[in-house]
């Protein structure tokens, strides 16, 4: 099944042709989380929370460079941890793959794993891209984690740690 989307950005529109494989993924269910709603969605038999994306959008679109797929995760790392530094906390490590789908979009994996945190462990971000008008644009963005020992779950989810 296809859908098309249309986003309005302040500097420009986009109309983007977004397939919907149910073997892929189910439509994302909303969820209160601490009294806020959140759509979560499972792929690959995973949970995973749906993040906006619109800011990330705008900044690649302001750029005059154009970047790749995996330059574009590391922008989006950059904001959500403006002040990282993986040398700075022993054995964090922070992974990025890349994979073409077979709709031709690029699927971008992060995993940030072994935090500086109490209660959460790791936070896996997955990013999928299409080209637009010679660049690359964000279409989907979900995010889990896993919790640190006797925390919560140590396998990835959207269960809240302790």
């Amino acid at each position: 099944m296809f859908k098309i989307v249309k986003i309005v950005y302040p500097y420009l529109m986009l109309n983007l042709l977004v397939c919907f494989n149910p073997r892929k993924s189910e439509i994302p269910k909303t969820v209160l989380i601490h009294g806020k709603e959140h759509k979560i969605y499972t792929y690959n038999d995973e949970s995973f929370l749906v993040m906006n994306f619109d800011e990330l959008n705008v900044k690649i679109f302001k750029k005059s460079a154009i970047l790749s797929p995996r330059a574009i995760m590391e922008e989006f790392h950059k904001i959500k941890y403006p002040n990282n530094d993986n040398s700075a906390e022993g054995n964090r490590k922070t992974t990025i793959t890349e994979r073409k789908l077979q709709n031709g979009n690029i699927e971008i994996k992060l995993i940030d794993d072994n935090l500086p945190d109490d209660s959460v462990k790791g936070e896996k971000y997955i990013m999928e891209l299409t080209k637009q008008n010679n660049k690359w644009v964000v279409i989907s963005l979900i995010t889990n984690w896993k919790c640190q020992r006797d925390r919560g779950p140590n396998t990835w989810g959207i269960k809240l740690c302790s």
